[in-house]
């Protein structure tokens, strides 16, 4: 398995006439970094010589080096970059903001992965010609994403459920990007998830309204005229669980409903696979 080209901000590097390669380097054997390391704070219990994990934390993003170079016509020696396609792979690049990274493998393995990064960008000189650059990504989380996943839940009445199934590398929580809740009658709707121990609920709905819930700027918007919507909201954002009880997985989230309604979410999936 081998990374030969990428997808950033919908364009890719081979229509910018460029591959991923290694410039000047020995081959040999190399260790990639798949980032995701874990920082424990420890408590030490007297007496059992023992450190007991207190809490966890994620200590710095993702972050991955490699080199591309231009071809020549041949397709085997490196060609020199000009000023303007300079200028242009910078503009592509090296952005203020987090744009689309996909790296695209040779076997086709893993191409619903994708993380959310921008690029510090050196240029690589020999004798006075640019041949190459080379790039670090800079991504926004210790990890990436496997590409959205789509669930729509139809929970007619209080006795019907759904199962979510968390497809995520990570244990715990995570708050779909998008929850929309359509209301099939008015009242007071309390939507619960088997894995939480917590529950959302807005009340005062009324039939045929649309509740939309941001899960990751933490914003809630009605389709109606809900003027007290913020006072009738707990706060509680949908969450969906991923993790391991008893050495076994158990990703099985059950939503119920005490309203009927019909429930559509969008999460991504966090994938703890770097960059090879």
């Amino acid at each position: 398995m081998r990374c030969i080209d990428f997808e950033y901000d919908g364009q890719l590097l081979s229509d910018h006439d460029c591959v991923i390669c290694n410039i000047g380097n020995s081959p040999g054997v190399e260790t990639t970094d798949f980032g995701n390391h874990v920082s424990l704070n420890t408590v030490y219990s007297i007496g059992l010589n023992k450190f007991s994990i207190s809490s966890t934390r994620y200590d710095e993003p993702y972050t991955v080096s490699f080199q591309v170079a231009k071809l020549c016509h041949d397709m085997k020696s490196a060609s020199q970059i000009g000023e303007y396609e300079l200028s242009d792979m910078m503009r592509w690049l090296n952005r203020k903001n987090y744009c689309k990274f996909k790296p695209i493998y040779k076997d086709g393995e893993y191409s619903d992965i994708y993380y959310m990064g921008t690029f510090d960008v050196q240029p690589i000189d020999l004798c006075g010609r640019i041949i190459g650059l080379d790039l670090t990504l800079k991504t926004n989380a210790p990890f990436g994403y496997y590409e959205p996943v789509s669930v729509y839940m139809d929970l007619k009445s209080a006795e019907d459920t759904y199962t979510l199934i968390n497809s995520s590398d990570e244990t715990g929580l995570t708050y779909p990007a998008t929850v929309i809740i359509e209301c099939l009658s008015k009242g007071n709707l309390i939507l619960k998830n088997s894995k939480d121990s917590r529950y959302t609920e807005v009340k005062n709905c009324k039939a045929g309204e649309v509740l939309t819930l941001n899960g990751e700027e933490k914003q809630i918007t009605s389709s109606m005229s809900h003027k007290t919507l913020y006072n009738d909201f707990n706060y509680n954002f949908v969450r969906i669980y991923s993790g391991r009880e008893n050495g076994m997985d158990n990703n099985d989230n059950v939503f119920s409903s005490t309203l009927p309604c019909n429930v559509s979410l969008v999460y991504s999936p966090v994938c703890k696979r770097g960059v090879i």
